[in-house]
C-alpha cells in the first residue's frame, strides 16, 4: 500500500514539470483569424466557402424541410408572387408564404430566412478579414474582389425581401412604433466592430431618376486615384487591383449600385463600399 501512494505522489509531483515539454495545440475541428491568414490554403478555402454556403441545408438545426440552402429562400420568392402558381395541397412546406401565415417575428421560419442571409453576410467577410490588400498577392486581391461581389449581391436580395413598400393591407409602423418605409438591412462589414453593431441603422433605398440632382452620402472619392484598366496580366500603377480582381470588385459595385439604384459609379474605390 505505500509502495502504491508513494507511486501516486511521485506523478504527482513530475506531472507539471512534463507539461512544459508539450507544444501548445489547437482544436482540430476550427482553426483562429489568424492560422487562417497565415495559409494560402485556408484562405482559397475561404473563397469557396462562399459559394458552398448556397447549398448548406438545416441551419437552424431543427430538421424542418424547407431548410435546404438558397434554392428554399428563391422558392420562398416565387411563391409569394406571381411567379409560380401556387395549388391547394395538404402536405406543402412552403404554406406559410403561400398563404401569408405564420411569418410573423415570433415564428422560427422567419429567423432562419434572417439567419440564412446574415451567415452568407459572415461567410464573405471571413474571408475578406483574412486578406491584408497591401501584402496580398494577386490571386488574395482577386479573392478580395470576389468576396465584395457575393457580399453586395447577398444584401441586395435582403434589400429586396426587407424593404418595406406601401400597400393598402399592412401598415408600415412596426411593433415598435417606428415607420420602416423604404428602409431595408443594416449593412455588416468585415470591420464593423461590436460598437458600431450597437448602432447599425437599417440602411435607406435611395432612388435616383436620370434628371434627379440627388448625390451619394458616401464618402468622397475625390482624393483618391481614378482607376486605369492596365494591359494583360499586369497591375494598374494607380491601383493595387489587377485586372480579374478589378473586373470582380467592379461586379461587386455594380450590385450594390442597383441595390440603391444610383448612376453608375466605375471609378468608386474600394475603400467606399461599405
Amino acid at each position: 500500500m505505500n509502495n502504491i501512494f508513494k507511486s501516486l505522489l511521485a506523478a504527482a509531483v513530475v506531472a507539471p514539470a512534463l507539461t512544459g515539454c508539450v507544444e501548445e495545440t489547437f482544436p482540430t475541428s476550427g482553426a483562429t483569424q489568424d492560422q487562417l491568414a497565415a495559409s494560402s490554403k485556408a484562405t482559397e478555402a475561404l473563397l469557396w466557402a462562399m459559394p458552398a454556403y448556397y447549398n448548406t441545408f438545416d441551419i437552424m438545426d431543427n430538421g424542418q424541410a424547407y431548410d435546404w440552402g438558397y434554392g428554399a429562400l428563391m422558392h420562398v420568392r416565387d411563391v409569394m408572387t406571381s411567379d409560380f402558381a401556387v395549388c391547394a395541397s395538404g402536405y406543402d412546406w412552403f404554406s406559410a408564404w403561400e398563404q401569408n401565415q405564420y411569418i410573423g417575428p415570433m415564428y422560427m421560419r422567419t429567423q432562419w430566412y434572417w439567419n440564412f442571409y446574415n451567415k452568407q453576410v459572415l461567410t464573405c467577410n471571413n474571408l475578406m478579414a483574412s486578406l491584408d490588400l497591401a501584402t496580398a498577392d494577386e490571386a488574395q486581391k482577386t479573392f478580395y474582389g470576389a468576396g465584395l461581389a457575393f457580399r453586395a449581391s447577398t444584401y441586395l436580395d435582403m434589400a429586396r425581401v426587407y424593404e418595406f413598400l406601401p400597400n393598402d393591407g399592412t401598415s408600415s409602423v412596426n411593433l415598435n412604433g417606428n415607420d420602416v418605409t423604404g428602409l431595408t438591412v443594416p449593412i455588416v462589414t468585415e470591420t464593423t466592430t461590436e460598437a458600431d453593431s450597437r448602432n447599425n441603422p437599417r440602411v435607406p433605398v435611395r432612388r435616383c431618376s436620370s434628371s434627379s440632382s440627388a448625390t451619394s452620402t458616401r464618402p468622397s472619392s475625390s482624393s483618391l486615384p481614378e482607376f486605369r484598366p492596365p494591359t494583360a496580366g499586369t497591375t494598374s500603377p494607380t491601383s493595387p487591383w489587377s485586372t480579374d480582381s478589378r473586373h470582380a470588385h467592379t461586379c461587386g459595385l455594380r450590385t450594390i449600385q442597383r441595390l440603391q439604384n444610383m448612376p453608375a459609379r466605375p471609378s468608386t474605390p474600394a475603400s467606399t463600399l461599405r
